[in-house]
């Protein structure tokens, strides 16, 4: 991802899926002006999705404020989540993993189909639906 990118993210809105150049964006807090963000390490999960922490600092202190998602897979984006699928295996999954439930970020694989990254705090009902399972 290119510096300009990583400089619109201040003006993002937290808790929604972005699209940018390279891929997709969730940050769980927003991004003070006088901050810089950084690409940093890769989380290690098995899935569709390339996922990567972005981290916010101000030269004393760094805090991890969302995340950067990218796939070489067709991705679709609706604000409150993104799917990356095979377009060739499109249709009902028969298996599902939930390999990611945090207060930030639901991450759902479905093998040999796709992976569905959720932003769980997009609404009220939302967080609720995964609060109860």
């Amino acid at each position: 991802m290119i510096a300009s990118q990583l400089e619109k993210l201040h003006s993002l809105g937290p808790h929604v899926f972005h699209e940018i150049a390279g891929g997709h964006v969730l940050l769980v807090q927003s991004v003070p002006d006088q901050q810089v963000v950084v690409v940093r390490d890769q989380i290690p999960i098995a899935c569709m999705f390339e996922i990567h922490r972005l981290m916010a600092t101000d030269g004393t202190t760094t805090t991890s404020v969302g995340y950067l998602f990218s796939s070489q897979f067709k991705t679709v984006n609706n604000g409150g989540h993104i799917v990356t699928f095979l377009e060739s295996k499109r249709g009902l999954a028969e298996k599902s993993e939930i390999l990611i439930k945090s207060e930030d970020l639901v991450l759902i694989h479905f093998p040999n189909r796709g992976t569905m990254a959720i932003s769980p705090t997009i609404d009220d009902y939302t967080r609720l639906i995964f609060d109860e399972q």
